[in-house]
Formats: C-alpha cells, sequence, structure tokens
C-alpha cells in the first residue's frame, strides 16, 4: 500500500467516524523485513498529517507468530515517532519483560498487550500438550509434562481464581503494560476478563515462580484464536 492510499484511508475513516482527529493511528502487523521500507516511505507522509492534527499518536504492532523475538520492535524503540506499541506477552511467553518493556517505560511509550489467553489457556488439552513437547526439548522441567493442568499450582483460595484469571492478571500487572487487550461476543464472559483484570496482582510469589520456570521461553502460544469455540470469536489476548 502506498503513502497516498494510507493517508486517503486515514481521511476516509475520519469522514466515517465523523471528527477531524483520532487518537491513535497504529500500523498493523509490521513485519521486520518492512519495516526500514514503511519508515522511508509512510512515516513522513504519516508525522506531515500528524503536525496538521489529525492524528494524536502514532504506533504500531508486531507479526507475533513470524518475530517472536520482537526484533521490529526492538528497532522501533529507536526511532521517536513510535508513541504506542502493541505486542504479545504472557505467562509463557515473556521476552517482552528484558527486551520491550524497560525502554518502553524509560521512553514513555505506551504498550498494548496481545496474546494474553489465545488457545493456550483457553482450548483444553493444549496447554499439556505443549509442556510435553517443552519438556521433550528440554526447554521446560520433566515434572510439569507429568501433569494434566501444569499451571494448577496458580489456582487456590487467595490464589488465582481460574488458569484464565492468572493470565489476565499476570499481564495486567505485570510493570510496563500498560493496556491488555481482550474481545468476546459473550457478556458472560466480557464480565469474567474484565473482573480479572481489574483484581489485585497474583501473588508475589506466583509471580516469581512463573518467571522462574517460563521466563527465558520465547514464541510459545503465539497461535491463531480458534474462533470455532463459544464466546471467544474476536479474542484478542
Amino acid at each position: 500500500m502506498s503513502a497516498a492510499e494510507v493517508i486517503g484511508n486515514l481521511d476516509t475513516s475520519l469522514k466515517l467516524l465523523r471528527t477531524g482527529h483520532v487518537d491513535v493511528f497504529l500500523l498493523h502487523g509490521v513485519a521486520p523485513q518492512h519495516y526500514d521500507w514503511m519508515c522511508s516511505e509512510l512515516l513522513p507522509p504519516l508525522l506531515a498529517e500528524k503536525k496538521k492534527g489529525k492524528i494524536g499518536h502514532l504506533g504500531l504492532s508486531e507479526t507475533s507468530p513470524n518475530d517472536p523475538g520482537q526484533t521490529m520492535l526492538q528497532r522501533a524503540l529507536g526511532e521517536p515517532a513510535w508513541e504506542v506499541m502493541m505486542l504479545a506477552f504472557h505467562m509463557l511467553n515473556q521476552g517482552a519483560r528484558r527486551d520491550i518493556f524497560p525502554r518502553s517505560q524509560g521512553q514513555g511509550v505506551a504498550t498494548l498487550v496481545m496474546f494474553v489467553v489465545r488457545n493456550i489457556f483457553s482450548r483444553p488439552g493444549l496447554l499439556a500438550q505443549t509442556m510435553r513437547s517443552l519438556a521433550a526439548e528440554g526447554k521446560v522441567r520433566a515434572e510439569l509434562a507429568e501433569r494434566d493442568n501444569p499451571l494448577d499450582f496458580l489456582i487456590y483460595q487467595g490464589g488465582a481464581a481460574s488458569l484464565l484469571d492468572a493470565a489476565y492478571r499476570f499481564a495486567r500487572h505485570e510493570p510496563g503494560a500498560d493496556l491488555v487487550l481482550f474481545g468476546t461476543s459473550d457478556l458472560v464472559h466480557l464480565r469474567t476478563n474484565a473482573a480479572s483484570i481489574l483484581a489485585p496482582p497474583l501473588p508475589a510469589a506466583d509471580v516469581a515462580r512463573l518467571y522462574e520456570l517460563f521466563g527465558h521461553l520465547r514464541g510459545v502460544g503465539l497461535d491463531m484464536p480458534d474462533n470455532s469455540m463459544p464466546g471467544q470469536v474476536g479474542l484478542r489476548t
């Protein structure tokens, strides 16, 4: 897509929304190999539109399954024009703790967190299957592969109410994670997810254990959502 098309689409969207301004204009799914082109071809005209007052903040999101090392965002943190970033982060994919959040916090870059749940924590049996594969590769402790519910140590009175509750609370209270994305077509799920996000942090000992067990993993659970599951259509976390 050319710069003219991008600006044209921006203007069309502003007309449809009956406004002259959007708070955030986000370039979605930027692959590492396209970053240089985007900066040279799209960024200058977008900055011009921002100067006109049409855009409050410019941002971009990663192609998480194809860039598990978050190399594009690490480069983008070197460009002051990017003020918002959408990235993958969850209990088994914590790379942003080392590579993104310290820098984003220091530079005042806002973060939108996706992939917080997805299939890895919502599809029955997938977590146990994943643990068996990771254990076979020597990436996690063998004992985790022997359990039907490998993260059951998180669920107890005073801890998490469920695996999904743990996932949302882990991401929500991670320093540097500014906004947790989720979506659902089910009002019950909406209320449950919101309650988890508004709940207190997980117990510090549980968070420390998650850091210890899985802090080294990359690219785990970055699959597309299973839209066949009731109430999970459009899940963004």
